[in-house]
């Protein structure tokens, strides 16, 4: 071998292992900023469509790949598992943030324990937790987890009053928002 050869195969090393340097380094930097619950839409006694962004902030020097976004939605109190999903990822450019949206059908099977709390108006809580994966590269293999809670009590609460008021007469709902007025629902 030439040692211009040589040389060259030397530099192309170097410059792997740069860029290799500078990809962890840019990983080691990526952030969920936010986890982002808009709202409930479609809500009934069988479920609702969650609404919401994941945003993700790369401060690294160099764009870093997402492989996906995996999350599961389960009532907090129980742990019973709502819905599951995932979002596939993309890329992330140095020194931006990109949101990336969830929308999902949950469904919710009516408990004991849940009727209860809605009877007493006690907070009813769900939880999405879940990771981002970042593209793994040779060794590496990063993920960052995140959690939120979000309370569900006024979106049920409203599920309730609806369901009352449409299939009750007026004059046993007076009577009855006596009795559950107390809580809240009516």
């Amino acid at each position: 071998m030439k040692t211009r050869d040589i040389l060259l195969v030397v530099v192309l090393l170097v410059m792997m292992g740069g860029y290799s340097g500078l990809y962890m380094y840019s990983a080691s930097k990526v952030v969920i900023k936010q986890v982002y619950i808009g709202d409930l839409s479609d809500v009934s006694f069988q479920g609702a469509t969650l609404n919401g962004d994941i945003e993700i902030f790369n401060g690294g020097f160099i764009p870093v790949s997402i492989e996906k976004i995996s999350y599961k939605v389960s009532h907090a109190d129980s742990g019973e598992p709502l819905v599951s999903g995932e979002i596939l990822g993309g890329e992330i450019p140095a020194g931006k943030a990109v949101n990336y949206s969830i929308s999902n059908g949950i469904k919710w099977a009516p408990t004991a324990d849940l009727a209860l709390k809605l009877i007493t108006n006690e907070k009813t809580t769900a939880k999405i937790e879940g990771e981002v994966v970042l593209a793994k590269f040779w060794f590496m293999d990063v993920s960052l987890p995140f959690e939120k809670e979000i309370d569900l009590t006024n979106y049920l609460n409203q599920i309730i009053k609806e369901q009352i008021e449409g299939n009750i007469p007026s004059d046993l709902i007076k009577e009855a928002s006596k009795l559950l007025g107390i809580v809240g629902i009516i």
